[in-house]
């Protein structure tokens, strides 16, 4: 059996609503932190309505046998969004150094008068 099918319901409930408010609040501590991108953070910032959706069925449905059952579904559905929403934004982010530092080596590339000798070499080089 399941461990929340162990405890009960009510106490499940209590359990999926903590977990929920945990993971939210690492991603922020985390985002604050800088520990995680911006674009990380804003992305699995919109998965909330999800997360509420799952506390707010699972505390009102817990006495009912067969709308209980759903929960684990919306948890899951919450469950692959956010991580999604993770890798999105761990790839965007990725995606955005790079290309702000591409931006910034072609723009000193580009001062100056004798500009044309260090743009060829950066050319055949390969970046």
């Amino acid at each position: 059996m399941s461990p929340l099918v162990q405890i009960g319901t009510e106490k499940g409930s209590k359990v999926v609503k903590f977990s929920i408010l945990i993971l939210y609040s690492f991603l922020f501590v985390l985002g604050a932190l800088r520990a995680l991108p911006l674009t990380c953070v804003v992305l699995c910032t919109l998965t909330l309505p999800i997360g509420k959706l799952v506390v707010d069925y699972v505390q009102d449905n817990h006495n009912d046998k067969t709308k209980i059952f759903m929960a684990k579904y919306y948890c899951v559905r919450l469950h692959a969004l956010f991580g999604i929403a993770l890798a999105i934004g761990l790839a965007m982010a990725r995606r955005m150094a790079h290309f702000l530092n591409e931006g910034t080596r072609r723009s000193f590339v580009f001062r100056g008068s004798t500009w044309f000798l260090p743009f060829l070499l950066e050319f055949f080089r390969g970046t």
